[in-house]
């Protein structure tokens, strides 16, 4: 019983983080496409529309968000400073500008989303190993740590709730990856997801948990609703990830 959906882009072997615009005319992406290796990737828009992908900037790493349909925060690393280190940054980019306009310096700052209703930005940081979240307002750029890791934990994704002061994470600890919620108010963290297999890339949508989930050694995106049953979109033989949906 074969579920596997349509193929957007089949150039190159790194196709990664798709991300819907708000009207659902364009989906950003990382991918290698014309690079040699995994990962070499830009940024590319795919229109949803003339189904044609265009690169906007190279050298882009995790996922890209879109502040706008026509504007996108994502991380870059920069040049080298004067003592000779290399950062990852943020920068945002309408998708009819020639240059990207830097937000951030030696932040150490990547896979950025945004909240239309408060106007705020999260990201994530590592630093020897343990990852935290940060927050800020897009309007005037200031990130402030708002989680306490200090064992190792390791964030590989986050995103915004169902409610402006809630974000859902998947943490790696010991081994394989769980589903969390951070509530940025309190500070506190919960998990909402734990099995016995990995659990990642969690996003929300009309209170359901879009996520994908590694069931009978395969990963494929589940759902789970409000009554906590999960149930499965995609069936296929080797893996499906990163899920994100439009309106």
């Amino acid at each position: 019983n074969l579920v596997q959906g349509n193929i957007l882009e089949k150039k190159g072997t790194t196709n990664l983080y798709p991300k819907w615009s708000e009207n659902g005319d364009r989906i950003a992406y990382i991918s290698n496409q014309d690079n040699d290796y995994f990962g070499q990737t830009d940024l590319y828009v795919y229109n949803v529309k003339d189904s044609l992908s265009k690169k906007l900037l190279p050298g882009v790493k995790f996922a890209p968000a879109w502040i706008n349909d026509s504007t996108l925060i994502f991380t870059l690393k920069d040049k080298p400073n004067k003592n000779g280190s290399r950062f990852y940054n943020l920068y945002m980019m309408n998708l009819n500008q020639d240059e990207p306009d830097q937000l951030t310096k030696d932040s150490r700052l990547r896979s950025p989303i945004y909240n239309k209703s408060t106007n705020q930005l999260v990201a994530l940081s590592t630093i020897d190993g343990t990852s935290n979240i940060y927050i800020s307002d897009l309007d005037s750029i200031d990130f402030k740590k708002i989680s306490n890791f200090t064992d190792q934990e390791y964030i590989s994704s986050i995103s915004w709730g169902n409610e402006s002061n809630l974000l859902i994470f998947d943490m790696v600890e010991n081994h394989g990856r769980n589903i969390y919620q951070f509530n940025i108010e309190d500070q506190t963290v919960r998990k909402i997801i734990d099995t016995m297999t990995d659990n990642r890339n969690a996003v929300i949508r009309d209170s359901a948990i879009y996520f994908s989930h590694e069931y009978n050694g395969i990963f494929n995106i589940a759902v789970q609703t409000n009554d906590n049953k999960v149930r499965y979109i995609t069936n296929i033989p080797g893996g499906a990830f990163m899920p994100d949906v439009s309106s």
